[in-house]
């Protein structure tokens, strides 16, 4: 993937991995360029189409039917990202968002974040790590979900 980075004009990328383990190595890496991107999309075991109503804010990545931490300890995300959208993940032991990731303590551009069939998380976030730009928020199929801010 260090080819991106020849390609200057490029302003929208979309790539499909199957593995978490090529992910994270592709978001490491890439870390730098999802800064010029205007557009990209990053899915984890493909997935479907994006939901329409999140189509404008453009920075965005996708999470489908994984084993999130029993497969590899942390999702690295983008430091840009601006909707998550995580669906039907078997997440760790309870807990929240930032024990799949804690690189969203440095999302600071998250609008919207769906959460959709993800059977083990009780809480979102840690009410210390709240995340003040988060415009949209979409909880289904979260039978052990107790509170939305732990703490």
């Amino acid at each position: 993937m260090e080819e991106l980075s020849g390609l200057r004009k490029l302003e929208i990328f979309a790539i499909s991995f199957s593995d978490q383990r090529n992910f994270n190595s592709y978001v490491r890496k890439q870390q730098h360029y999802h800064q010029i991107l205007t557009h990209y999309r990053l899915q984890l075991n493909g997935g479907g189409p994006s939901y329409g109503y999140y189509r404008d804010l453009s920075k965005e990545v996708q999470v489908w039917d994984s084993s999130l931490i029993r497969n590899q300890p942390v999702l690295l995300l983008p430091a840009n990202l601006r909707v998550l959208e995580i669906i039907s993940c078997e997440l760790p032991n309870g807990g929240g968002l930032l024990n799949v990731s804690p690189s969203l303590k440095t999302a600071m551009d998250l609008k919207a974040c769906k959460l959709s069939e993800c059977p083990e998380i009780e809480y979102v976030w840690w009410a210390d790590n709240c995340i003040a730009s988060l415009n949209a928020l979409n909880l289904k199929g979260l039978p052990a979900l107790r509170v939305l801010f732990n703490g």
